[in-house]
């Protein structure tokens, strides 16, 4: 339940930066590609960090700031509780069917690319890509293979990686394109980061914004690498690469590629469109202080979150035998021993709640107060519920004050 809770709370908070940075580098495209994809990853490195990142740099000892401070669990009334349950378990059988397609689509295509792959060892297309090899300073040799029914060249595999290209005649100018626009992709890991984000998108399936980021990823891999490809390249040879992209599309076959492949051509005509826009509107483009601010937002936004250290005293002293009130007149504690010696329970009762969580729950939640039957059929009824409840039943945990929710505590 806490991890739930966790990954709810950091969808909101982390879902308004995502849609500024994709709206904000959309809307202003003077700025390279490749700044843009590096952004984009350090998002992605810090999606896999559910847990915000805190930064304790302030120091404040104030009881009323102390007392009105909530957090998200104190929208989580006991009411609610099942509901969250049943949210939280719709939660996990989306993340285990979504998985199961991700796997079988997946091994779909790496078993059919097995079967068919015949792998390439003519020494003038071997050469070729040995000589791009060494002109991105790549250590590894790669293999190439044919593959009957793909319709684009790509590099898939995350360690072991292989190049596949259609069954189609290439000369050497083009296959020099296409090799060094592959091995881009390679030296970058970018089939890698597209696995991650596909498991960040898993996990937090329900969030559209997310679905948003891997396409607008995806987008940046393919604009980023042409930026790459072209670069210091004569207007001929531009055009050159931008025949071999649109000659790519007429060999499109219904083969659905893997989504962990980095592909030289996508079926999507949109960013086939910006493709060739960019290629042929080459300005010249400077990162200004505009978006090194941008940068800096996002490092520090998404990254860290200022958590203010406020002196809440919540340590759980031992009050065993004694008589304390906290700042709204409540008794909290364990048994607690009056004048004539008897030992009775306090308002807020000492517990330790999920996660090991030391706190207090309230009295009448304990009991459940309010919803004690008053006749003995309202308590065969009540009885019958309690027992067949298939969810376990939770009440909130406080700190002493009885005001800030800390955790959940399980009644058994």
């Amino acid at each position: 339940m806490e991890l739930f809770i966790q990954v709810i709370k950091f969808n909101i908070y982390i879902s308004p930066l995502i849609l500024f940075f994709i709206l904000f580098t959309k809307k202003i495209s003077k700025y390279t590609f490749k700044f843009n994809y590096f952004i984009c990853l350090l998002i992605i490195v810090r999606m896999l960090f559910i847990s915000k990142i805190n930064l304790n740099i302030l120091n404040i000892n104030n009881s009323t700031i102390n007392i009105y401070k909530h957090n998200i669990n104190n929208y989580i009334p006991y009411s609610q509780d099942i509901i969250l349950d049943i949210f939280m378990y719709i939660w996990i059988l989306g993340i285990i069917l979504i998985s199961f397609h991700y796997l079988r689509t997946n091994l779909k295509f790496y078993n059919y690319v097995e079967n068919f792959k015949k792998e390439i060892l003519e020494i003038d297309i071997t050469s070729i890509l040995d000589e791009q090899v060494k002109e991105l300073n790549i250590n590894k040799k790669l293999k190439i293979y044919k593959v009957k029914g793909v319709y684009s060249p790509a590099i898939i595999g995350l360690t072991c990686c292989e190049i596949i290209i259609p069954e189609k005649k290439y000369n050497n100018k083009e296959l020099r394109f296409i090799f060094k626009h592959e091995l881009i992709h390679y030296k970058r890991k970018d089939n890698l980061f597209k696995l991650l984000i596909s498991i960040i998108c898993i996990i937090h399936w329900f969030n559209p914004i997310l679905y948003l980021l891997k396409k607008y990823f995806n987008e940046l891999c393919e604009l980023s690498c042409d930026e790459i490809v072209i670069d210091k390249c004569s207007i001929s040879e531009i055009k050159e690469y931008a025949y071999i992209i649109l000659d790519t599309i007429k060999y499109q076959k219904t083969l659905k590629y893997s989504s962990f492949v980095s592909q030289f051509l996508n079926k999507k005509n949109i960013t086939l469109k910006k493709r060739l826009n960019y290629m042929f509107n080459q300005d010249k483009k400077k990162i200004n202080l505009g978006f090194k601010l941008l940068l800096t937002f996002i490092i520090i936004g998404s990254i860290f979150t200022i958590n203010s250290n406020f002196k809440q005293n919540e340590d759980i002293e031992d009050t065993t035998g004694k008589i304390n009130y906290n700042k709204n007149g409540e008794t909290y504690g364990t048994d607690i021993i009056d004048s004539n010696g008897n030992s009775i329970e306090p308002e807020l009762i000492q517990a330790i709640g999920r996660g090991k969580k030391v706190g207090y729950v309230k009295k009448r939640d304990l009991y459940d107060c309010d919803n004690q039957p008053n006749t003995p059929e309202e308590a065969v009824l009540y009885t019958r519920k309690r027992n067949f409840n298939i969810f376990k039943i939770t009440i909130p945990l406080y700190d002493k004050e009885g005001v800030k929710i800390i955790g959940r505590f399980e009644i058994n």
